[in-house]
């Protein structure tokens, strides 16, 4: 679900092609994007549910080119999102879920990502599918390099400690796991007899 500053823009509401909608599609859009993420992806149902509008709005949205489709009947891409929400910060903005899906359906969509260099966050546009991609390439040099930024977390009573390799440590607690369920299990057979 998008913030609570989602923007919208006047000229894209006034515009012919918005005015002609009926009043529930214009209703579903507006709740559509208070319902985005950060790249204008949503699953209509919920914003569906909470306006009282039905699949015809949704249809009709996307007859208009409001919403293009990435599954159907639901998950869609708010072409106009970006324009909205032109003032987004690209320090806060988190990546869609639903990037990959957006870069298979619809590769040469533009979207906003931030960049940081020298420690700055910058806000660029690029291709979804161009983003992806690096995104893609750099997590996996990251992890061929043994770059993992995430230690792993060992919970010792109401502490957690970052100890030993996170294989060791899930090995170790569904050992444990085990040998207390048989414990457990040997206790409750000892009591029914």
């Amino acid at each position: 679900m998008g913030k609570s500053q989602t923007m919208i823009d006047i000229l894209t509401v006034n515009s012919g092609r918005f005015l002609t909608l009926p009043p529930t599609a214009k209703l579903l859009y507006f709740y559509l994007l208070m319902y985005a993420d950060d790249d204008g992806i949503v699953d209509a149902y919920l914003p569906m549910q909470v306006s009282h509008t039905q699949f015809s709005d949704l249809n009709e949205l996307e007859k208009k080119k409001y919403v293009l489709f990435l599954e159907k009947p639901a998950i869609g891409y708010l072409p106009d999102y970006r324009k909205h929400n032109r003032n987004m910060d690209a320090r806060s903005k988190r990546d869609s879920y639903y990037l990959p899906l957006l870069a298979e359906k619809f590769p040469d969509i533009q979207i906003m990502v931030g960049i940081t260099k020298n420690g700055k966050t910058i806000k660029r546009i690029m291709s979804v599918s161009q983003y992806v991609m690096k995104k893609s390439n750099m997590d996996m040099l990251s992890l061929e390099n043994n770059q993992i930024t995430e230690k792993p977390m060992e919970i010792t009573g109401n502490f957690v400690e970052s100890t030993g390799n996170s294989m060791e440590l899930h090995e170790a607690v569904v050992a444990d796991n085990m040998a207390d369920t048989v414990t457990d299990d040997m206790n409750l057979h000892d009591n029914t007899t």
